[in-house]
């Protein structure tokens, strides 16, 4: 494994993680595994490892399925949700991430996939808004 230090845009700044270990994986791979979490979608498994998966600015592949990047993401909103009252935790919010897009692994092509990716993107909304559950499901 090599390690890398991970860059998290927030509202145009850049914060680094603290040196995390990051293991890169095949395009193969990631599809392979994104194929089986769609129920043998590849279309979804590549749309997914083409335009989501988290990769580094020579194309390596950090994540092997969409559980990886809700993972990823549950962790910086919960940091984020910490500036607020009643917070949620990673595994709340995680959790949450699963009961939205449990659907995905059925429909793949549902708009309210589409949707619920494009929230994802713009995670800096949830600061703005100040609160995860009016952006998901």
């Amino acid at each position: 494994m090599e390690k890398i230090t991970l860059q998290i845009a927030i509202n145009g700044k850049v914060a680094l993680e603290k040196n995390p270990v990051l293991k890169k994986y095949s395009f193969e791979e990631v599809v392979a595994k994104s194929t089986l979490y769609f129920k043998g979608d590849s279309l979804a498994a590549n749309v997914w490892a083409n335009k989501y998966a988290l990769k580094d600015s020579d194309g390596n592949l950090y994540e092997l399925t969409p559980d990886d990047m809700h993972r990823r993401i549950a962790r910086e909103i919960a940091r984020i949700e910490q500036r607020y009252t009643n917070p949620m935790s990673e595994e709340e919010i995680f959790t949450k991430f699963e009961n939205c897009f449990q659907f995905a692994k059925n429909d793949a092509s549902s708009q309210k996939v589409k949707r619920a990716f494009d929230v994802i993107k713009n995670v800096e909304a949830v600061e703005d808004v100040g609160c995860l559950p009016a952006l998901l499901c």
